[in-house]
């Protein structure tokens, strides 16, 4: 098979999105990226497209940026135009007049959760996102009811996880390094919440706080580890005055995001992972947690119930309840026969179902015969 020109438009920062172009860039493809908003990170390997940053005049600068990705696509011609999110980047994706066009929805920008929040020029133009795709990459089977009222239709749709590489995500690694940075004596137990996009009220990190309160009681030196987007400061020091007034402080560590490679080792470092939101599309997260063998407490949503059974390989709980929260914490903690079952149950999943190579691989194919279509309908 020929090598594929791929213009990929998303978010220049998201490590899931860094994840997909790095598969690839590493099978010899020629990897054109436009980073929405944009940033002075540089990804190796790829090239790099900028537009203006948005000024004062946002949506003035979004409809300039509009006409810039098409300059940039007449100029590429690529093979296929990629876009990740079908909020902001999908518009971009979808009114440069490209295809074959590939629109990535994650779940929030989505899911009918948030959606109805948005603006009705967003909502405009996210329908329009979505009607233009030539197909439309979902994470979880559950999407695609969920995004029934987009009115997207559903031969287009195709249900691909974001995989999981399972030779970095495992367990059994060396995790002193780790702890000896943190500071966290060799007693405590851990709890990490993964999600370190702190901006996101449907994440409920407030509900993660306050649960910190009835975990003390039992384990008076529980740590729990909050990642977060450096981007966020003022987020992250919103959350910081919340422990604050909980009176959790101690128990309450935000930590700077990291890279994929260095995220097995929180996995491995902690002993629970919460992720309790409010609506979801299928979080890469849980998937990384599973492979790395790391007990877990879930909210109980459309997606939980294509992969988990609530006391058999997780707990799942009603959202925004912290007390629901720490009560599935301390049981996981006390009971190391469920800690085992869960373990051994997730990773076998992990290995059938949501394999990073075969993923990957799901989306190439994809490339090739929406090509392969275009071409026969010219």
């Amino acid at each position: 098979m020929r090598k594929l020109k791929i213009l990929h438009i998303g978010n220049g920062t998201a490590f899931k999105i860094k994840t997909i172009i790095n598969f690839f860039k590493e099978r010899g493809h020629e990897i054109h990226f436009i980073p929405v908003p944009p940033v002075e990170e540089r990804w190796g390997g790829i090239t790099y497209h900028a537009l203006s940053p948005y000024g004062r005049f946002s949506k003035i600068q979004v409809l300039k940026n509009i006409f810039s990705v098409r300059q940039i696509v007449n100029k590429v011609k690529p093979d296929v135009v990629h876009s990740h999110n079908a909020t902001g980047t999908g518009w971009y994706g979808a009114l440069c007049g490209h295809h074959p066009f590939v629109l990535h929805a994650y779940g929030s920008d989505v899911l009918p959760f948030t959606f109805r929040e948005k603006d009705i020029l967003s909502k405009v133009l996210t329908l329009y996102s979505c009607r233009q795709a030539d197909s439309m990459i979902v994470t979880g089977k559950h999407m695609v009811n969920g995004i029934s009222h987009l009115g997207v239709p559903e031969e287009i749709i195709k249900v691909i996880p974001r995989g999981v590489n399972l030779d970095i995500f495992r367990s059994g690694l060396d995790t002193s390094a780790l702890r000896n940075d943190l500071k966290i004596d060799e007693s405590s137990l851990i709890i990490l919440s993964p999600r370190y996009q702190i901006d996101a009220k449907l994440y409920n990190f407030d509900t993660i706080i306050e649960s910190i309160l009835y975990v003390k009681k039992i384990y008076p030196e529980v740590i729990f580890i909050q990642l977060y987007d450096v981007s966020l400061e003022e987020d992250k020091r919103a959350l910081e005055n919340m422990a604050n007034d909980f009176g959790v402080s101690a128990n309450y560590k935000i930590v700077k995001a990291v890279d994929n490679d260095k995220m097995p080792y929180f996995y491995n470092l902690a002993d629970i992972v919460v992720s309790v939101p409010s609506s979801d599309g299928f979080p890469v997260s849980v998937l990384e947690a599973s492979a790395c063998a790391t007990p877990m407490v879930l909210t109980e949503l459309d997606f939980t119930a294509e992969w988990f059974v609530n006391g058999e390989n997780g707990i799942l709980i009603p959202e925004r309840d912290p007390e629901s929260l720490a009560d599935a914490i301390v049981k996981i903690a006390k009971d190391k026969s469920l800690q085992q079952k869960m373990i051994k149950r997730n990773r076998s999943q992990v290995e059938e179902r949501a394999d990073y190579n075969k993923c990957m691989k799901d989306i190439e194919d994809m490339y090739y015969a929406l090509l392969a279509n275009h071409s026969q309908n010219q």
